[in-house]
């Protein structure tokens, strides 16, 4: 599919593995939640929330559903295994040179916890580059995606998943699969 980057007001990014570099970072902290599974784990869940992420592999190795206090543990546990590591990843400069073009309104929509990801995109530098943040707290993706588009209709969401494809499509949103460092979004929006 070809773009042509005038049509687009807006431009809505995933984090993970799009501005950030976090993919493995994030596999690894699942495998150290499920040490005596990580050979097991594999992340053929991208696009999903850490909790689904989490209820999926405990019942996959427990043959149980988990608890609601054990996957908050689990969940705070996991956030203390990336927070650190996420800050100090590398950032898309493709995407970094992307930011600095004023011809767009730019959104986040990711399935890390709301909160979290503004306090990484803060710490990194960049959330004043976005109009909006929407983590994955209250709504699911394609739903948050919708309301970005009745508000600003000529809309292009960029992901790296294809969960993250579905979502665009079930909200009627162009879609862009990008994997980091691809460094072609530049070449593409920026003018």
């Amino acid at each position: 599919m070809s773009y042509e980057s005038n049509i687009y007001s807006g431009i809505i990014f995933d984090v993970d593995g799009v501005i950030i570099d976090s993919v493995k970072i994030k596999t690894d902290a699942m495998r150290r939640l499920f040490r005596n599974n990580e050979s097991s784990i594999d992340m053929d869940l991208g696009g999903k929330s850490r909790s689904e992420k989490i209820s999926y592999f405990y019942k996959k190795f427990n043959n149980k559903e988990i608890s609601k206090e054990k996957l908050e543990w689990m969940v705070g546990k996991y956030s203390l295994y990336v927070y650190d590591k996420i800050i100090n990843a590398n950032i898309s400069q493709d995407i970094l040179s992307l930011l600095d073009n004023d011809s767009y309104n730019f959104y986040v929509v990711s399935g890390t916890p709301d909160s979290e990801l503004k306090t990484i995109l803060s710490d990194i530098g960049i959330i004043d580059k976005f109009k909006h943040v929407y983590g994955s707290d209250n709504k699911e993706k394609y739903e948050i995606l919708s309301d970005i588009k009745a508000r600003e209709s000529r809309v292009i969401y960029i992901g790296d998943t294809e969960k993250d494809r579905y979502e665009s499509r079930k909200a009627n949103v162009d879609f862009l699969k990008y994997k980091f460092g691809d460094d072609v979004l530049c070449n593409m929006f920026c003018h």
